[in-house]
């Protein structure tokens, strides 16, 4: 959005002092915030598909060690890409609390704090929800992983979501 236009001098009234003077600016009305409510809003797209990277029986054969706790992980997962999000989130929650940890637990995270984004849309307090499991899946996940990179870009995305929230609450 311009700020302001600069009317240039007419060619019949140029004067040598013309070419240093300043442009005349003309002001432009500034166009309505428009920026959503924290409620109303949407996590950056991701530059490839997620559901790849999460989902590793989508795009190779099974791992060829299999993981023993992959169970319940993938249960979670096929009800969170069904739809059914407090089943998800039950599922993934069992995964957070059992002992010994999960050899998932960092997917578990990452899969939990989308969960929280989705429901942060009708209840900005998911926010901080999303924000806390995106940094355990940061703290959690192998740098080697194919899910690290989101779990940092989602981490950074919250933190930022949380911060503007907290600033249009607080006023000019």
């Amino acid at each position: 959005m311009p700020l302001a236009t600069a009317a240039a001098p007419s060619a019949s009234s140029a004067t040598p002092n013309d070419a240093v003077s300043a442009p005349t600016l003309t002001p432009v009305t500034p166009e309505p915030n428009d920026a959503p409510d924290a409620a109303a809003f949407a996590p950056p797209p991701m530059s490839i598909d997620l559901g790849r990277a999460r989902n590793p029986r989508a795009t190779k054969p099974p791992h060829p060690k299999p993981i023993p706790d992959d169970g319940p992980y993938y249960a979670a997962l096929d009800k969170e890409i069904a739809g059914d999000l407090q089943g998800a989130r039950e599922g993934y929650l069992a995964i957070v609390r059992a002992t010994p940890p999960s050899k998932r637990l960092g997917e578990t995270y990452f899969g939990l704090g989308e969960i929280y984004l989705v429901e942060a849309a009708k209840d900005p307090a998911k926010l901080d929800l999303a924000q806390i499991a995106f940094e355990k899946a940061v703290a959690t996940l192998p740098k080697t992983s194919a899910l690290a990179p989101f779990a940092t870009e989602r981490q950074a995305w919250t933190v930022a979501a949380i911060r503007s929230s907290r600033a249009r609450r607080a006023g000019p």
